[in-house]
């Protein structure tokens, strides 16, 4: 009898990463936040540029905590009208005057019990949903839609913002209450651009992952390759750098990546910045008198 074959090991899942890729001082920092944060039970706001991988970072830290195993939930505040919203969070029950065809709602709150809640861009959460979300921080009870009976719920919230909800508090468009209900622990994830020591590790993380997910060899960069990246601002963070290495390793025909093979687009603003650069730092022309 032939022994069957054992299944290969699968790779890290692309939006789970086992580790945070970098060795910046901004990373590194973050890396402690992450550890902190897994720790605890506490709420987390994450904060950032679309792109940072705020999104990695939450759901890397309900994966190291005690409540990995329930369920991780995503809510977007910005992508759906505020009634819309609201059912989703809290959950809703038929009308008692008109209840043909409706059936009783279970909310993102109510069904990741023992989980993880994320809101996404809670920035833009309406004064009266902020004010629903406050009272169950303070009681862990809510009130599905229609419904008078409160139901507990144990979830840990995190929020995800590309605001400053400081300001937001400031000019009273963002509850003070319920920023520091969710601002237990704070973490700050810096552009791309203002930690490029981060780079190289990140591009050779993606291209590996990427070349092991298609079957395809190793890609290596030439020295001036990996400077022009370096020197790229990275509009896109690190979601970009993502589907630049994808690219990459998709479409390059050899092992080894120069400077002039890479994305056009990335090359000359990579070059402009460059110029700009050294055209700040140079000393100015000498004056010499007549």
């Amino acid at each position: 009898m032939q022994t069957p074959l054992r299944p290969l090991r699968p790779l890290p899942e692309m939006n789970r990463p086992l580790v945070i890729v970098g060795h910046s001082a901004a990373m590194q920092r973050i890396a402690e936040e992450v550890s902190a944060a897994s720790e605890s039970n506490v709420t987390v706001l994450i904060a950032g540029e679309s792109g940072v991988g705020r999104r990695l970072i939450a759901r890397t830290i309900h994966d190291r905590s005690a409540r990995h195993a329930g369920p991780f939930v995503s809510v977007n505040c910005i992508c759906l009208p505020d009634a819309r919203l609201e059912s989703e969070l809290f959950g809703g029950v038929p009308d008692g005057n008109d209840s043909r065809g409706l059936q009783t709602v279970r909310g993102r709150l109510e069904a990741a019990d023992g989980g993880t809640v994320v809101l996404h861009d809670i920035g833009y959460l309406s004064w009266r949903l902020q004010s629903r979300l406050l009272r169950y921080t303070e009681a862990r009870e809510l009130n599905r839609l229609g419904s008078p009976r409160p139901m507990s719920s144990d979830v840990r919230l995190m929020a995800i913002t590309n605001r400053r909800l400081v300001h937001a508090v400031t000019n009273q468009a963002f509850r003070d209450d319920l920023f520091y209900r969710m601002n237990v622990i704070h973490i700050e994830v810096p552009p791309l651009r203002e930690r490029t020591e981060d780079v190289s590790a990140l591009l050779r993380y993606f291209l590996c992952v990427h070349a092991a997910r298609l079957g395809r060899p190793m890609l290596d960069l030439t020295a001036d390759a990996l400077n022009c990246l370096t020197e790229y601002d990275w509009p896109g963070n690190v979601r970009e750098l993502k589907e630049v290495a994808e690219r990459l390793v998709q479409t390059h025909p050899s092992d080894r990546v120069a400077v002039d093979e890479l994305p056009a687009a990335i090359v000359r603003r990579s070059m402009s910045r460059t110029v700009a650069r050294w055209g700040a730092s140079a000393p100015a022309p000498a004056v010499v008198p007549h």
